[in-house]
């Protein structure tokens, strides 16, 4: 009662009210929708749990785990200087404004077309999405395209003047810090080492705390006496950290062979989640005559690595693998 006699006495100012909080209301949630068109930079305070990455036939998916670590493509971890990479890039870009409407429109049909496409997710809701191209059209450098309405902007990062998109990396050994993806020294439990042509040379080593391990020969079953701790460290650390030159592109044919090939070495690394494998395969070579007059149809200096996580195969440097090609001997002074 008191209410409607306020109103009647004071219907005027009540009338003002309405309308200013309508046109705050408006203006709020345009000032959102505009935000929303021409912010490029993700918010340092959104949750983040996925980032899609498409460029072309590439596609880059990278997650967060249980564990608080990004997974790529579900496989293996994403080293923490590729993605803290990745992040301050993403989250200092810059609107400079949109670009001349005589190239607008073109440059819609070429973001989409040969632009990178970045899209941010927390949990199942998308939160950020835009095409990111580099371009030499006006000496734009860099431009982005929301892929919802018609306006194409400039894009800047602060003291850099290079181009932007190419720090986007769409290669999976860079997001695999260009090692073969395996657990950490800290998760190995155990790992078990078959020799296919030599089984006699198995053996495997047994985590027993921090600084002490147990070696066992599988052929023989005899534990290693007198283990030299450090060099069985080495090992360890070693195959957890082994570094490549790229991923090998081979043919249908040339994996269909890799497939059914006996590899020289077999690593079974085992962890609280399970087992990793790598194997290690020689690198087929077209064959010739060395200055000894012998017959060589294998690279001597790289090897095939081929994982069980994601199934690719590595190229390694045999150099880099060399103090793991040991038998049980090696573990003991």
């Amino acid at each position: 009662m008191k209410i409607s006699k306020f109103i009647g006495k004071h219907w005027l100012f009540c009338l003002i009210l309405v309308i200013a909080g309508s046109i705050l209301a408006v203006n709020t949630i345009r000032n959102r929708r505009d935000n929303a068109e021409t912010n490029f930079a993700i918010n340092a305070n959104k949750a983040v749990t996925r980032i899609a990455i498409t460029y072309g036939e590439f596609v880059v998916n990278l997650k967060v785990n249980s564990s608080g670590h990004w997974l790529l493509n579900d496989k293996f971890r994403v080293s923490d200087d590729a993605i803290n990479t990745f992040f301050r890039v993403a989250s200092r870009l810059q609107n400079a404004g949109p670009v001349s409407l005589s190239i607008n429109d073109s440059l819609v049909d070429a973001a989409q077309r040969n632009g990178k496409h970045i899209e941010f997710f927390s949990k199942r809701r998308k939160i950020l999405s835009y095409f990111i191209l580099d371009t030499d059209a006006q000496n734009l450098k860099t431009i982005g395209y929301k892929g919802k309405g018609k306006t194409v902007y400039k894009l800047e990062l602060p003291n850099y003047d290079g181009s932007i998109a190419s720090l986007i990396n769409v290669d999976e050994s860079y997001w695999g810090g260009s090692k073969v993806p395996a657990p950490t020294l800290l998760q190995v439990q155990a790992v078990e080492v078959d020799v296919p042509h030599e089984p006699e040379r198995a053996f495997r080593i047994d985590v027993v705390n921090s600084n002490a391990y147990r070696v066992l020969n599988l052929y023989s079953g005899h534990e290693a006496q007198n283990v030299d701790n450090d060099r069985v460290l080495n090992f360890l650390t070693t195959l957890t950290q082994i570094p490549h030159q790229g991923v090998a592109q081979l043919s249908i044919q040339q994996k269909a062979q890799l497939g059914s090939a006996n590899p020289d070495f077999v690593f079974n690394i085992f962890t609280s989640a399970g087992c990793d494998v790598l194997k290690v395969f020689p690198i087929p070579v077209e064959a010739y005559t060395d200055e000894l007059g012998r017959t060589v149809n294998v690279d001597l200096n790289r090897v095939y690595v081929k994982t069980s996580a994601d199934n690719q195969v590595f190229i390694v440097n045999y150099i880099n693998l060399y103090s793991l090609l040991r038998g049980v001997s090696y573990f003991t002074p």
